[in-house]
């Protein structure tokens, strides 16, 4: 094990937190070349410790004086300790430097606390459970959104070759003698728990919606919260600009050479409060790839 493991953790969070979208894995890579560890899930752990220990000195300094020089086995038990249950951290943490804890006892209490709500599931189980979670809410938005009833979500759309890009798809039927019916991909954009790469990534969410919506009468991206929402309205609705000019120009050239109309994109985005997330959901999104 690397001594010196703060040093090491912190220069491999500079590299990560360096690293251009998409190259995450080549950024784990180079800071586990750099750090000296054994593998790669060593250097995530070593990250993880140092970032509970800067929490520490600022929550509470005088538990801080008494991890600083702890092994990083110990520091990332309580950081996944912390990441479950709060309080129960803080008191092992004191237990620990009293001398009255150890290792084994401090992931022992990590494991007896482990819920079974997200923070209990990791990968493709963590990001169903997810998109299940969200799914009432998602769809009541996107039904006033849209201004008319919408279905379910439908199921038979995971042979097509963007179902991998897509979260929901829903449908909405209007009335009448000349009902008709449109279709709605929706997209959860994340989620992240670093709240920067909400903005860092907005062009490649919007871009894959506006691609998307050549195929679907509407798209909606989905973000968590309000205060992302600006960054993602006011590219669309310039691009939205864009289009219009453009088809309009479009428009008057198909009227002369007398060809079909062309598809105006249709791509919104909205916030939505995920039900019953909490700081623990929080921990266990941060294990998604980003």
């Amino acid at each position: 094990m690397n001594r010196n493991w703060q040093a090491s953790a912190q220069t491999a969070r500079s590299i990560l937190a360096d690293a251009p979208h998409g190259q995450r894995e080549t950024a784990l890579r180079r800071a586990f070349a750099e750090s000296g560890w054994k593998d790669i899930n060593t250097v995530r752990r070593a990250v993880s410790a140092l970032t509970y220990l800067d929490e520490l000195q600022r929550t509470h300094p005088h538990l801080y004086e008494h991890l600083r020089q702890a092994p990083m086995s110990v520091v990332e038990a309580l950081a996944r300790l912390r990441r479950l249950d709060q309080f129960g951290a803080l008191r092992a943490a004191s237990e620990w430097s009293e001398g009255k804890s150890s290792l084994q006892a401090l992931r022992e209490a990590a494991k007896s606390a482990r819920p079974a709500g997200l923070a209990g599931r990791s990968g493709q189980f963590l990001e169903d459970e997810y998109r299940q979670r969200a799914e009432k809410s998602v769809r009541g938005t996107v039904q006033r959104l849209i201004g008319g009833r919408v279905s379910n979500v439908h199921t038979k759309y995971k042979d097509r070759p963007e179902a991998p890009t897509l979260d929901y798809v829903f449908s909405s039927t209007t009335k009448g003698p000349h009902s008709t019916t449109q279709t709605i991909a929706v997209l959860i954009v994340g989620p992240y728990q670093n709240g920067t790469l909400y903005r860092k990534r907005r062009f490649d969410w919007m871009l894959r919606g506006f691609g998307l919506a050549w195929s679907y009468d509407h798209v909606v991206l989905v973000l968590p919260a309000k205060e992302y929402l600006a960054d993602y309205t006011t590219w669309i609705s310039h691009y939205r600009q864009s289009v219009s000019k453009h088809q309009l120009s479009i428009s008057k050239a198909a009227k002369v050479q007398q060809m079909p109309p062309t598809h105006c994109p249709s791509v919104h985005a909205i916030s939505v409060n995920i039900p019953q997330l909490d700081s623990q959901d929080d921990a266990a999104i941060a294990s998604l790839p980003t």
